[in-house]
């Protein structure tokens, strides 16, 4: 049986668990008149099961979303908040939206939160002129370990957060890069989308070649999918395989398998 939704829909896939969800475009704002959406969950059958959002936030993003193998669901959101901007020029009740990952089981409890304003700093965003969704989350990943790998394009950064202490373990890309680059003709992440780690332990991303850090190198413009090999003894991240399609540009969107 066909079925269709009367507002956009995002994000479908299907999860280790068998189940399947989207993100629908709800046509509900929230008290910052910004769109959020709903994620819904479907069983294997394709029969709608749940219907989900943050909790305690005012968003629900429609970038990612993620069914844990013990069933939780990990979510992402724009969650905005009215801040004291003086310090970077802006007012003392200026719009933030502030990029978080939430992640809860099916009874709606939060089981872990984290959020972008403590350790990715305003000033690093690479929208100009700056923007109130200043990180842009735009998806999420588990490792083996169980802990967090996000990109944030609007830094044009990846970051490992650790799920037991929910700190950031290391950051590459970006004003606050940690990392050394290796045989790689950019050494720059650049507006990317969908990192994940492999198997073997590589980050595999797709570079947008956009919101170039630092402004105005070679990488403006050219989009590739990039995969690294990350020493963290010696803090290197060596590019081990690329890809480049000489006729295409996406300064926006995209993703690897």
């Amino acid at each position: 049986k066909r079925h269709a939704e009367g507002s956009r829909v995002f994000d479908f896939k299907l999860h280790p668990s068998g189940e399947r969800s989207y993100a629908l475009r709800s046509g509900d704002l929230n008290e910052f008149d910004h769109t959020t959406s709903v994620i819904i969950v479907l069983d294997e059958s394709l029969q709608e099961s749940d219907r989900v959002t943050t909790v305690g936030l005012n968003q629900t993003d429609n970038h990612d979303f993620l069914i844990r193998p013990n069933g939780n669901y990990v979510l992402l959101s724009y969650h905005g908040e009215l801040r004291d901007m003086t310090a970077f020029g802006g007012t003392v009740d200026q719009l933030v939206e502030e990029s978080v990952i939430q992640e809860i089981d099916r009874g709606r409890d939060v089981l872990f939160e984290w959020s972008s304003w403590d350790e990715v700093p305003w000033t690093e965003q690479l929208y100009n002129p700056p923007r109130s969704e200043y990180a842009h989350v735009n998806s999420v990943f588990v490792d083996g370990n169980g802990d967090f790998i996000i990109s944030l394009r609007g830094v044009s950064q990846v970051v490992k957060v650790n799920r037991a202490t929910g700190t950031v373990e290391w950051k590459l890309g970006g004003m606050s890069n940690d990392f050394t680059y290796v045989d790689d003709p950019y050494m720059s992440l650049c507006g990317q989308h969908h990192a994940q780690v492999l198997s073997g332990g590589q980050v595999l991303l797709f570079d947008n070649g956009a919101q170039c850090w630092p402004k105005g190198t070679a990488h403006d413009g050219v989009t590739r999918v990039a995969e690294y090999a990350l020493d963290l003894s010696e803090m290197t991240a060596t590019l081990v395989w690329s890809y480049e399609d000489p006729e295409g540009f996406s300064c926006a969107r995209g993703s690897v398998q």
